[in-house]
Protein backbone atom coordinates (compact mmCIF):
# COMPACT_ATOMS: atom_id res chain seq x y z
CA UNK A 1 0.00 0.00 0.00
CA UNK A 2 1.27 3.32 -1.02
CA UNK A 3 0.46 5.94 1.55
CA UNK A 4 2.12 10.06 2.18
CA UNK A 5 2.54 12.32 4.94
CA UNK A 6 4.13 15.77 5.41
CA UNK A 7 7.59 15.14 6.11
CA UNK A 8 8.52 15.26 10.06
CA UNK A 9 11.76 16.16 11.83
CA UNK A 10 11.88 12.48 12.17
CA UNK A 11 12.27 12.17 8.60
CA UNK A 12 15.30 14.49 8.03
CA UNK A 13 17.86 11.33 7.80
CA UNK A 14 15.89 10.14 5.24
CA UNK A 15 14.98 13.31 3.87
CA UNK A 16 18.49 13.90 2.95
CA UNK A 17 19.56 10.96 1.94
CA UNK A 18 17.46 11.37 -0.84
CA UNK A 19 17.49 15.04 -1.37
CA UNK A 20 21.33 16.62 -1.47
CA UNK A 21 20.52 20.16 -2.79
CA UNK A 22 18.51 21.25 0.31
CA UNK A 23 19.78 23.05 3.10
CA UNK A 24 18.96 23.07 6.77
CA UNK A 25 16.94 25.92 6.87
CA UNK A 26 14.87 24.52 3.56
CA UNK A 27 14.50 21.57 5.30
CA UNK A 28 12.99 23.15 8.12
CA UNK A 29 10.65 25.58 5.61
CA UNK A 30 9.36 22.16 4.09
CA UNK A 31 8.29 20.98 7.75
CA UNK A 32 6.65 23.65 9.11
CA UNK A 33 5.50 25.24 6.13
CA UNK A 34 4.06 21.33 5.44
CA UNK A 35 5.30 21.75 1.95
CA UNK A 36 7.22 18.27 1.93
CA UNK A 37 6.15 14.64 1.97
CA UNK A 38 7.33 11.67 2.50
CA UNK A 39 5.94 8.22 0.18
CA UNK A 40 5.69 4.89 1.69
CA UNK A 41 5.19 1.59 0.70
CA UNK A 42 4.06 -0.89 3.44
CA UNK A 43 5.40 2.01 6.42
CA UNK A 44 8.89 2.17 4.80
CA UNK A 45 9.62 5.37 3.65
CA UNK A 46 10.68 5.23 -0.51
CA UNK A 47 10.66 8.72 -1.52
CA UNK A 48 10.29 12.41 -0.86
CA UNK A 49 8.06 15.26 -2.59
CA UNK A 50 8.00 19.06 -2.42
CA UNK A 51 6.15 21.72 -4.16
CA UNK A 52 6.25 25.62 -3.94
CA UNK A 53 3.31 27.87 -3.76
CA UNK A 54 2.99 30.20 -7.33
CA UNK A 55 1.62 33.52 -6.65
CA UNK A 56 0.92 32.13 -3.30
CA UNK A 57 -2.21 30.32 -3.96
CA UNK A 58 -0.93 27.87 -6.54
CA UNK A 59 1.12 24.48 -6.03
CA UNK A 60 3.68 23.93 -8.19
CA UNK A 61 5.52 20.37 -7.76
CA UNK A 62 9.19 20.91 -7.53
CA UNK A 63 10.96 17.89 -7.05
CA UNK A 64 9.97 14.32 -6.40
CA UNK A 65 12.30 11.68 -5.87
CA UNK A 66 11.60 7.40 -5.71
CA UNK A 67 13.99 5.04 -4.70
CA UNK A 68 14.43 3.03 -8.05
CA UNK A 69 13.27 -0.45 -7.18
CA UNK A 70 10.24 1.68 -6.15
CA UNK A 71 9.83 3.44 -9.58
CA UNK A 72 7.35 0.55 -11.01
CA UNK A 73 4.97 -0.74 -8.60
CA UNK A 74 2.92 -3.87 -9.88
Amino acid sequence: MISIKYVTEGDKEFWFSMDGHTSERGFNIKVFGKLGYVIFANKTPIGILHYNLLWDNMPFLKFINIISEYKKLD
